[in-house]
């Protein structure tokens, strides 16, 4: 491999995890335009083991409908954090295959329970090389394990609901 071919990869890679890192924090920071922009036009998820244990299909979904999803979901609750790392990636020219650890620790202060939910696992990621940098164009999420209260999602709709427009 020349040192120019090699130079490409480590920028591909330092960009790809650059993409699924800002992907988190925009979570997080409620950024939605920034989480619109880790994603191409219509990605192919699968978010079934949050709460499933079985696991399904990857579907197509527009980016902009799974953004606003994520809002009414994450605007309910006080803050979130997703620690991502590890990321083990597959160069394959305009495209690369991505696994990924997290811990997600979702927050909201409640009178049932603790005010923690935390999960842990991996994502399993395909990201497709844009005009304007690399986009997550599959997305797959493998729970390991969850501890704390599950009634804070529920909680957080319920606020997110009554929060309406204000976020």
């Amino acid at each position: 491999m020349s040192d120019i071919q090699e130079l490409r990869r480590l920028q591909d890679r330092f960009a790809i995890i650059d993409a699924i890192n800002r992907y988190g924090t925009a979570t997080d920071t409620r950024d939605w335009n920034g989480l619109r922009s880790c994603f191409v036009e219509e990605p192919l998820l699968d978010f079934s083991a949050f709460e499933s244990s079985t696991p399904q299909e990857p579907k197509p979904m527009k980016a902009d409908a799974f953004v606003e999803f994520a809002r009414k979901t994450q605007n309910g609750l006080t803050t979130t954090q997703h620690l991502i790392g590890n990321h083990a990636i597959t160069l394959l020219e305009n495209e690369a295959d991505c696994s990924a650890h997290f811990v997600a620790w979702h927050y909201l202060s409640n009178r049932r329970g603790s005010s923690f939910q935390v999960q842990g696992g991996w994502y399993e990621m395909r990201l497709t090389r844009m005009s304007d940098g690399w986009r997550i164009s599959r997305l797959v999420l493998h729970v390991l394990w969850n501890d704390g209260n599950w009634g804070v999602f529920e909680s957080a709709q319920k606020t997110s609901q009554n929060l309406g427009e204000i976020r």
